[in-house]
């Protein structure tokens, strides 16, 4: 049991997407003085997914108060300073998650998304190529340190080394809309292929809402002539820019 008998309601309920439901049955639990720490862990994740960031906050602390070799839960305090522009803050909680878990590769990612967002460019490029090390030994789908690490590169001049990257990434996790975007998004540098049109048709099947993959495909029809086709992509974009749709893959796309 993710909670122990008094509180396996509250878990079931957030694996089922009910998420309402199951902040209501971990607060119940931990009122009723059975609560561990994964308890205050599910009642954070609950609370930023209900965006209650301060709730979100305040549960993962009391967590991490109650198991302070939590690496997950220092990761996801780290998340919090990382949504908030607060890297400093993050990065510290990323370090300590990977002081007791080197293994964590979502901290190792998240680090270099704030050493990049520091320009350290270097620190970036060493913590992505971590997350991808402990992504590909433990075989699982984690596309977002290629995609970002080959994006990187291609800045810096490296195109074929960049690309290269993050087509590793659409390999990597195919059901990852970002990565098939960033690649589209790369290919689009040199020339308007049919392999871009193909990537921003996958990264939006993915995710409908993907407002800025509606962007580049209307350049695309656009460099390409097509200009009805290109209206449509970019009144789409319009559309979503209003509106935002939620992404079912978190905040970032």
């Amino acid at each position: 049991a993710l909670l122990g008998t008094g509180c396996d309601g509250a878990a079931e309920a957030f694996r089922a997407g009910q998420v309402e439901r199951a902040a209501g049955l971990a607060r119940a639990c931990i009122a009723a003085g059975s609560a561990t720490s994964d308890t205050y862990k599910l009642l954070a994740l609950s609370s930023f997914l209900l965006n209650r960031l301060d709730d979100y906050r305040a549960n993962m602390e009391k967590a991490i108060a109650l198991n302070p070799l939590d690496s997950s839960a220092y990761y996801h305090l780290g998340r919090f300073f990382y949504e908030n522009k607060s890297f400093n803050e993050a990065v510290e909680r990323f370090q300590t998650a990977l002081r007791i878990d080197a293994e964590n590769y979502r901290a190792h990612y998240f680090l270099g998304l704030c050493r990049q967002a520091t320009s350290d460019p270097k620190g970036a490029a060493d913590s992505f190529r971590k997350a991808i090390e402990v992504v590909e030994r433990t075989k699982v789908a984690y596309g977002w340190p290629f995609a970002d690490l080959g994006d990187m590169l291609i800045t810096q001049g490296d195109f074929e080394g960049g690309l290269a990257w993050i087509y590793r990434g659409t390999r990597n996790d195919p059901g990852q809309p970002y990565t098939h975007y960033v690649y589209a998004r790369a290919l689009m540098r040199r020339e308007p292929t049919f392999e871009v049109e193909q990537s921003l048709e996958r990264a939006i099947k993915l995710d409908p809402g993907y407002t800025e993959a509606y962007y580049v495909l209307g350049r695309y029809y656009t460099r390409i002539g097509d200009a009805e086709r290109a209206r449509s992509a970019f009144a789409k974009f319009g559309e979503l820019r209003k509106n935002p749709a939620p992404s079912p893959f978190g905040l970032r796309r």
